[in-house]
């Protein structure tokens, strides 16, 4: 897990897959542990999430959300990224 210092323990804390419909949120953490591994994936989530753009600090904003739990269009800076909602619960925001 990486979670800078910096960000003051008073704010709330949120998961990805909870950032309602056209908010955005500020990246802290990506957690492994939270991953379900029942989609056969392997360890390297938080590796793959990191290179793919979502580090802390980033701004995230969720631009559209599947119907009945399906996927999450997310937007970081003006590349647009569709996760899995179990996929977006492993990165925690703080909602801007």
């Amino acid at each position: 897990m990486y979670k800078p210092a910096r960000y003051p323990l008073t704010m709330r804390y949120i998961s990805l897959a909870d950032l309602p419909q056209g908010e955005s949120g500020t990246i802290i953490a990506l957690h492994e542990q939270h991953h379900e591994k029942r989609h056969g994936y392997h360890d390297g989530l938080v590796n793959r999430l990191m290179a793919l753009g979502f580090l802390p600090g980033r701004t995230v904003k969720i631009e559209r959300r599947g119907k009945w739990g399906g996927p999450l269009q997310v937007y970081i800076g003006t590349t647009a990224i569709i996760l899995r909602p179990s996929e977006a619960k492993v990165i925690e925001v703080t909602s801007l």
